[in-house]
């Protein structure tokens, strides 16, 4: 996609970037308290994945 036509893709999937990014607020990711950050995590990969990207999860044993 030439960056020309960035502002035009951006205004026609407006409301379906809102709509990502609410649910992303929406979703429980308490780094300190280990809450939440599985689920955040898959969220964001799934998100991702839709968009083309391979992704990974790396897991670690402290606090992200």
């Amino acid at each position: 996609m030439p960056v020309s036509n960035i502002q035009e893709v951006i205004i026609e999937n407006q409301e379906a970037y809102i709509e990502q990014l609410f649910t992303l607020i929406r979703q429980k990711s308490i780094s300190a308290q280990n809450d939440g950050m599985i689920e955040c995590a898959e969220l964001v990969k799934g998100m991702m994945e839709d968009l083309g990207i391979e992704t990974q999860i790396m897991k670690s044993d402290g606090h992200p």
